[in-house]
């Protein structure tokens, strides 16, 4: 069975991922972010978690230990708004998501 890839996110972001038939979860807040990444954790069937970096930099110092710690699924900090904002968006910062949701899942994708 593959590994599904999740993005965690505001709902601003998610509605262009579920479009590309990428589950979503929508939240508000770092805390609400945190309590869906702890249920999405005790799923197998997950390989990559997308997080939007401005939720993730406010997690918890301990709840970040525990996400780099993890060998499945793949935790990653993203940019969405940077690379969704066109005024910010570059083909380096596009280019360098990419690669990392490549690296993690193995699968390609095209963001812009």
């Amino acid at each position: 069975m593959p590994e599904r890839i999740i993005i965690v996110a505001g709902a601003d972001i998610n509605l262009g991922f579920q479009l590309a038939g990428i589950v979503t979860y929508s939240v508000v807040d770092s805390i609400s972010a945190q309590k869906k990444i702890d249920t999405l954790l005790k799923e197998s069937d997950i390989g990559l978690i997308a997080i939007a970096d401005y939720l993730y930099s406010e997690f918890d110092v301990t709840f970040k230990k525990k996400l780099e710690t993890l060998n499945k699924p793949v935790i990653v900090s993203t940019p969405f708004k940077a690379i969704l904002d066109n005024r910010k968006r570059s083909q380096a910062t596009i280019k360098y998501v990419e690669n990392i949701i490549v690296q993690s899942s193995g699968i390609h994708i095209q963001l812009g």
